[in-house]
């Protein structure tokens, strides 16, 4: 498999701009706010950095990675015919990835990277450039570190609770799905679409706060997605599967 060159994706960070710049209703505030305060999650990585202090992390094995929808997703029940390695932190954003990057991504050596990142950043009132630009720069860690390692980006969801921020986060997904196809590395997941219905978000896939996915929801991504890591095994991009 081809690497995708850091270079490369500045200049297609640069070209999506371009296309979508005319939509400005879409991208919000053009200047860069600082981050949130990384230590608000101080407690929930040092669980992380606890268990792993004590156990032995599995090879090749499958890490999710990102924020709620990850963490509240039982990966390991979800997917018992894989190694998984879960490292979701609730509420948060891309430039939480990045600082706390050796704990939830870099000391591990999985065979797949599922990132679900995005939506926080944008609700938050980010430019949806701006949080495609650290979307590369998290990519860009991953290269550095896993030159050979796929990656799978799952579309940020619409929910009822952030109704007004749909576009954006339709528009974000388009850039990224846009950006998988220039990598053989890179691979991208619609798992929002079926959580809709009518072009709205069905409610009956959320927990009662219209934010959060609850059972039927996480029913309906296990068989989306554990079709797609069928998929992506039959094709030759990861190999993992336990024979007991």
């Amino acid at each position: 498999m081809s690497t995708y060159s850091i270079f490369a994706l500045r200049v297609f960070s640069i070209a999506l701009f371009l296309i979508f710049a005319g939509q400005d209703q879409l991208f919000g505030q053009q200047t860069r706010p600082g981050p949130p305060d990384p230590l608000r999650f101080e407690e929930e990585i040092a669980e992380f950095e606890a268990w792993d202090a004590k156990n032995t992390s599995p090879e090749n094995a499958l890490l999710f990675t990102g924020s709620s929808s990850i963490r509240f997703w039982n990966t390991a029940d979800s997917f018992p015919g894989y190694s998984v390695i879960n490292r979701g932190f609730g509420g948060s954003q891309i430039s939480d990835m990045l600082h706390y990057y050796d704990q939830i991504i870099g000391r591990y050596s999985p065979s797949l990277i599922i990132l679900y990142c995005g939506e926080n950043d944008i609700a938050s009132g980010k430019a949806i450039y701006h949080v495609f630009e650290d979307y590369l720069g998290l990519l860009e860690q991953i290269n550095r570190d896993y030159p050979q390692t796929p990656v799978l980006f799952i579309s940020i969801k619409a929910s009822s609770s952030r109704l007004d921020q749909t576009e954006r986060f339709a528009a974000f997904n388009r850039m990224v799905q846009a950006h998988s196809r220039t990598s053989r590395l890179l691979f991208y997941a619609d798992l929002a679409s079926p959580l809709s219905k009518n072009g709205r978000p069905d409610d009956s896939y959320y927990r009662e706060d219209l934010l959060h996915l609850n059972d039927r929801g996480y029913e309906l991504w296990n068989e989306r997605f554990g079709a797609f890591l069928a998929q992506l095994e039959e094709n030759g991009v990861f190999t993992l599967r336990r024979d007991e």
